[in-house]
């Protein structure tokens, strides 16, 4: 466990069967792409600038927050004091 609370690795991921989400952000279907050649963000990225992600709907954005959603609950859990179980 980091003791420093603005301490940021090298990088930053989470990775589940289906999915990898980094935190910069990039998302890939490891079902559909195991080699992580496409980026489902990226063209929303490439064709919106800085308001991509308004442009993203269905199920990638429903995969996208959720990813999003546990990478901020690990990273809160991981900088905590006390011991915990992960289940």
């Amino acid at each position: 466990m980091h003791t420093d609370r603005d301490f940021i690795p090298a990088s930053e991921a989470l990775v589940r069967k289906d999915n990898k989400y980094m935190y910069w952000p990039e998302l890939f279907d490891l079902r559909n792409d195991p080699g992580e050649v496409h980026d489902l963000l990226k063209q929303s990225k490439r064709n919106k600038g800085s308001n991509w992600l308004g442009s993203i709907t269905g199920e990638v954005r429903d995969v996208l927050e959720e990813m999003r959603r546990r990478f901020k609950e690990l990273k809160e859990w991981a900088h905590r004091d006390e011991e915990a179980v992960i289940l």
